[in-house]
């Protein structure tokens, strides 16, 4: 294993010292800064989380290697073929000058965001390059990696399920180009998500506050749409707190006294809530972001998307749900160019929805699963992943949000593929085959 380690890093280091040798101080500065967290924090995950670092450290130089040969002045960020990130926007900000030649949002200087400046906050070098901050993310992706497999063991107590779920959490395609390769935020949310789901399971409970917190510093708006995942872990435990009477007495009390405390917050701050809601362009009243219009009208104004948001409000609602399910879609236009080729897009809309075969078989064997005691908690962890859906499909209408949730799409798939039944594991893919055929028939026809 640590001559696996030592040929990653230094295939890691020669691509660095391609593109931008003075990076190597942040590749190694921010593997020293991740691995002493995980030893504090959780030391008998540490040599899984290095494993981890180093591999998606490789992937993430790759790509941007390829980005810098194809598409110079994007120094590595997201090319404008693709489907555009905020990459270079959140680079600009924690940069302290900005390359020549670099495309960024007009008046960036005046912006702040959560996840800048926290990567502004603890990198302690001079900043001019996408590559410098990159590796940050790496150690974010650990995380993912790392406690994708805690939650999965926690599920369903099988190792082999869990190794699983590290793997495809690993070189997931959807995931490297949201936040393993990408500088976004879009993966530091889902790793927050599937830490405290894992803090939650080992009554870690600070832990998760602290988790719950960094997610509103990252994405309030978002934060708000997790805050409805975790009732369904706290209701899983409730009956072990309800065994005695003393038991029932004190949560009653806490339920009345978080009671009156939310019903006096969500009065005395309903301006800010409301606020809340209007920077992030929510209208809650209508299940729909605002300004839908102009979004459909600048780019998005045929396929899929289109047809879904013009629909009636149940409708749009189930298809919405549906829609971020599924989403990605097989899409290769645009890929190749006569002067140029887009990497994101061979990931995101063909490598993915091919990756996603499997993934979607496991988790369709998930419902199925051999031992009957687990197919409640199984099932229930669909359930979970289609309320996130929901949230995003109605809310978010970006396919990028979904790789929040994408860890725990991963749980679930791992469990069905080795705990799910032979007839399970049949439907799964002949419906996950169906859905691939569907996909390469519209493709060719339309």
């Amino acid at each position: 294993m640590v001559a696996v380690w030592l040929g990653c890093m230094a295939v890691v280091s020669g691509l660095i010292c391609l593109i931008n040798p003075h990076s190597l101080i942040g590749y190694y500065y921010y593997f020293a800064l991740w691995l002493g967290f995980m030893v504090l924090f959780d030391r008998r995950q540490a040599k899984w989380f290095v494993s981890a670092y180093l591999i998606t450290a490789v992937l993430a130089a790759l790509y941007v290697l390829v980005q810098v040969h194809y598409y110079p002045q994007s120094y590595g960020c997201t090319s404008p073929l693709g489907a555009q990130t905020d990459d270079s926007f959140f680079f600009s900000l924690v940069a302290d000058s900005i390359p020549p030649g670099m495309e960024t949002r007009d008046g960036y200087y005046l912006y702040s965001y959560g996840f800048s400046s926290i990567v502004r906050w603890i990198t302690p070098f001079y900043v001019a390059h996408p590559l410098d901050v990159l590796f940050f993310l790496s150690g974010v992706a650990g995380l993912v990696c790392v406690y994708a497999r805690q939650l999965t063991i926690q599920l369903t107590s099988n190792r082999h399920a869990g190794r699983t779920a590290y793997v495809l959490s690993l070189f997931c395609p959807m995931m490297l180009m949201n936040g393993g390769a990408v500088f976004v935020r879009d993966t530091m949310v889902g790793a927050l998500l599937v830490l405290s789901l894992c803090c939650i399971f080992r009554r870690r409970y600070l832990a998760f506050g602290i988790c719950v917190a960094m997610q509103f510093v990252l994405r309030p708006g978002t934060a708000v749409m997790i805050l409805a995942l975790y009732g369904f872990m706290f209701a899983e435990n409730l009956g072990s707190l309800l065994r005695t009477r003393k038991a029932r007495l004190r949560v009653g009390l806490a339920v009345v006294i978080l009671g009156v405390a939310g019903s006096w917050v969500l009065y005395s701050k309903q301006e800010q809530l409301m606020q809340l809601f209007q920077d992030n362009g929510v209208s809650v009243t209508d299940l729909r972001r605002e300004g839908q219009s102009e979004i459909l009208a600048a780019g998005f104004g045929k396929g899929a998307f289109a047809a879904i948001q013009q629909q009636v409000l149940p409708l749009r609602v189930l298809l919405s749900l549906v829609y971020m399910y599924l989403a990605p879609f097989l899409n290769p236009n645009g890929m190749v160019t006569p002067d140029a080729f887009d990497c994101r897009i061979l990931l995101m809309n063909v490598v993915y929805p091919i990756w996603a075969v499997p993934i979607h078989a496991g988790a369709v064997a998930a419902l199925f699963p051999k031992d009957p005691r687990l197919r409640k908690p199984l099932r229930k962890w669909l359930l979970m992943l289609l309320v996130a859906c929901f949230f995003i499909g109605v809310f978010s209408l970006q396919i990028r949000h979904r790789v929040i949730i994408q860890p725990l799409f991963y749980v679930l798939a791992a469990a069905g593929f080795y705990l799910g039944s032979t007839r399970g594991k049949v439907i799964g893919f002949c419906l996950a085959g169906l859905w691939i055929v569907f996909q390469l028939a519209y493709l060719v026809l339309f």
